[in-house]
């Protein structure tokens, strides 16, 4: 019997059902960290420890109009079980629009300081985390109130953002349709010894005990609509964005551990168009948890999610057709890329429009960059792209992420 210190999801295979959790209820969209500070996990048995966990909220919006893209991202790190705790603001908006994309390139990141979380009790007696707020910031999942006359979006998320000295105002709210976790609860286990497993095993080595409370989870809600108003100032430049119903995605995603030990690469995909969206997510893990590639995709039409898969260790689903080689970082990025998925749907991106291209460690909350920097030969960046694509014969834009760690 194999051995193996990496428990990945189970593998969801189209049209096959099963082995997935659909997300309609409230409570399902709660921060998860600070759940694991008061509560079990549903999943596995949460114990105090020494271990970083970052959770992010992310809303990523595609006006398939204007040609303006970008997310707005809240991040929460846990460093060293607490030592130190705290939440951090990313907003970036691009275009694949050349006549407007210079007017549309924007990468932030704020610190705030004073937002805490804001904690409500559930149905089931445990208490939720559906919201955090500072005295100028907040970001809260509410139900829809208009639920009968707007059966498709059960829930709605307000972002409500004042930087002080103005350089940035936000006033948001997105409604949120049916969304998905890959079992068990969305999550990938690290563990810290090695354990002889089978893919059919998992409900037993729960129940042994045999658990770690290092993990990678996600939590997707493809479908949905955002209106409202972006103001951002750059000296004495006020740039306004007025979003009326325009597309979004929605991502919670939980590192249990430091970035470096969590995966060595990523590959990310947003589709939009007027009928469809596409996401996928796609991690290989390090050498130290046997390399293990995890992809994760859905196909929604026309706010329906229609399909959903996952696959563990199988022909990958990002395929590199040509690359480019960054001369400072030696990183060979993407320039075409070809996504084969499950259900016999394809897609590819030629000519490639990099809108971004960062240092993930200058991104990160300090004390969670001081603590990953220290491992030798890890120098994480991330290639982001945003492009005109096709699926199933319809125009649309597409968000493409590759994310290199070690």
């Amino acid at each position: 019997m194999p051995t193996t210190n990496f428990i990945p999801i189970y593998e969801v295979i189209p049209p096959a059902q099963g082995h997935y959790k659909t997300i309609n209820k409230l409570s399902d969209l709660s921060w998860k960290v600070p759940k694991d500070g008061f509560e079990k996990s549903s999943a596995l048995k949460i114990k105090k420890s020494l271990d970083s966990k970052i959770e992010t909220q992310t809303l990523y919006f595609t006006d398939l109009d204007s040609g303006v893209s970008g997310f707005i991202q809240v991040l929460y790190s846990h460093v060293l079980g607490g030592f130190y705790r705290g939440f951090q603001l990313n907003f970036k908006i691009f275009s694949h629009k050349k006549d407007v994309a210079s007017d549309f390139e924007i990468w932030e990141t704020y610190k705030l300081n004073d937002m805490e979380f804001v904690k409500s009790a559930s149905k089931s007696e445990h208490y939720v985390y559906l919201s955090a707020k500072g005295k100028k910031t907040s970001i809260a999942f509410t139900k829809n109130p208009k639920k009968k006359t707007n059966k498709k979006y059960y829930a709605n998320l307000d972002i409500d953002v004042e930087i002080p000295k103005k350089d940035l105002v936000i006033h948001l709210k997105a409604y949120l349709g049916d969304g998905f976790m890959i079992s068990p609860s969305g999550c990938s286990y690290y563990l810290d010894k090695e354990i002889n497993y089978k893919e059919d095993s998992l409900a037993n080595i729960k129940r042994s005990g045999r658990t770690s409370d290092k993990y990678m989870r996600h939590l997707f809600m493809p479908n949905g609509y955002v209106e409202g108003h972006i103001e951002y100032t750059k000296g004495d430049d006020l740039l306004e964005i007025n979003l009326v119903k325009v597309p979004v995605v929605y991502i919670d995603a939980v590192q249990g551990l430091l970035p470096n030990k969590a995966a060595r690469m990523w590959n990310f995909l947003c589709f939009k168009s007027k009928s469809y969206t596409v996401t996928l997510m796609e991690f290989i893990t390090t050498e130290e948890y046997d390399s293990v590639t995890v992809s994760i995709w859905s196909i929604s039409e026309n706010d329906k999610l229609t399909s959903i898969g996952s696959q563990i260790d199988n022909d990958r689903i990002v395929r590199y057709k040509e690359v480019d080689v960054d001369k400072e970082t030696g990183w060979e990025y993407p320039t075409t890329v070809k996504f084969d998925f499950m259900n016999g749907d394809k897609m590819k991106i030629k000519n490639m429009n990099m809108v971004n291209r960062f240092d993930i460690l200058g991104e990160l909350p300090s004390a969670v960059r001081k603590a990953a920097s220290s491992i030798a030969n890890i120098k994480p960046y991330l290639y982001q792209y945003c492009q005109e694509a096709v699926f199933r014969g319809e125009k649309g834009t597409s968000i493409v992420e590759a994310t290199f760690i070690s």
